[in-house]
């Protein structure tokens, strides 16, 4: 299989050792920037933990770049990372992409609505996940037993039901 970015790359701003910096083909906007890595990686998780170091520390240097040469009034430093991201090239890319106020560029999305039992599931979700990735333990069955309660007591406790219980 073939693939873009290990293929001939044309437009580089920027190369070392491990990195590769372009012009985009279908840029955002003039100066949009792609940094990826020379050896073949889908999505971020497989790249060993320096040279994701290393990635960040460049697109940081490639977003001051874009600020000098375009008079940039702030950047967008974007990973789609894995189909469900919108990722269409098979290879992790980081996109770099210089802004100005009344751009016509639209980032921003509708927030959702979380109450407090929905916020503490998430929370906990991630915590146990990040516990089990970086420290090799999951979080106690009890932590789990205590949001469980405290979505009990949320329900107990509404003032729907506080009003209900003295209606005659």
């Amino acid at each position: 299989m073939t693939c873009k970015y290990c293929e001939n790359i044309e437009r580089k701003v920027y190369e070392d050792e491990n990195l590769v910096a372009f012009l985009s083909d279908t840029p955002a906007v003039p100066g949009h920037i792609i940094l990826t890595t020379k050896e073949h990686y889908t999505i971020l998780e497989q790249v060993p933990e320096e040279l994701a170091g290393k990635l960040f520390d460049t697109a940081n240097v490639l977003s001051s770049a874009l600020f000098e040469a375009f008079g940039a009034e702030g950047t967008n430093t974007l990973i789609q990372n894995g189909t469900g991201a919108g990722q269409k090239i098979p290879h992790l890319a980081v996109n770099i992409i210089p802004r100005k106020q009344n751009d016509s560029l639209n980032f921003e999305w509708q927030p959702k609505q979380l109450d407090k039992e929905e916020f503490g599931v998430i929370e906990l979700k991630l915590k146990n996940a990040c516990n089990k990735i970086v420290l090799g333990k999951e979080a106690p069955a009890e932590e789990v037993e205590e949001v469980k309660e405290e979505k009990q007591e949320i329900k107990d406790s509404s003032w729907v039901k506080s009003v209900i219980t003295r209606l005659p």
